[in-house]
């Protein structure tokens, strides 16, 4: 199997402009998405029952946490975005300069579709193994 990606921008050597558009079945993946798609990526990791690696902010006041805390996965944590992330832009504007950003890099299998059951209130607040 070959190695496949996807772009946002339009760039020649990429098969895909849109990740949404390819279907990720059978596939596994690596994905560090623009934050404001996230939820959008998570529906289609498991409407795709696919496996791998996503990027996220720790973030557990965001829409999309609920969704993340569906996956089967092992959560690790990442260095400051700083020490390994490079900046779309200068500037403190950046979700990346801020010192309070953390990621983590959660390590997915939803072949067998989101873990039974919703996430209780305090699962919400701390996320596993973080």
């Amino acid at each position: 199997m070959g190695l496949t990606w996807c772009s946002l921008r339009d760039e020649e050597a990429a098969p895909a402009a849109d990740g949404f558009s390819t279907s990720w079945s059978n596939e596994t993946v690596f994905l560090n998405p623009p934050w404001r798609d996230m939820a959008r990526v998570i529906r289609k990791i498991f409407a795709d029952r696919t496996r791998g690696v996503l990027v996220i902010p720790r973030w557990p006041s965001q829409h999309w946490w609920p969704l993340a805390l569906q996956l089967r996965a092992s959560w690790h944590r990442l260095p400051p975005p700083r020490h390994c992330v490079l900046p779309l832009h200068r500037g403190r504007t950046d979700p990346f300069a801020q010192p309070t950003t953390r990621l983590v890099a959660l390590a997915f299998d939803a072949s067998h579709g989101p873990k039974r059951g919703k996430p209780t209130r305090r699962i919400l607040t701390r996320s596993p193994a973080l």
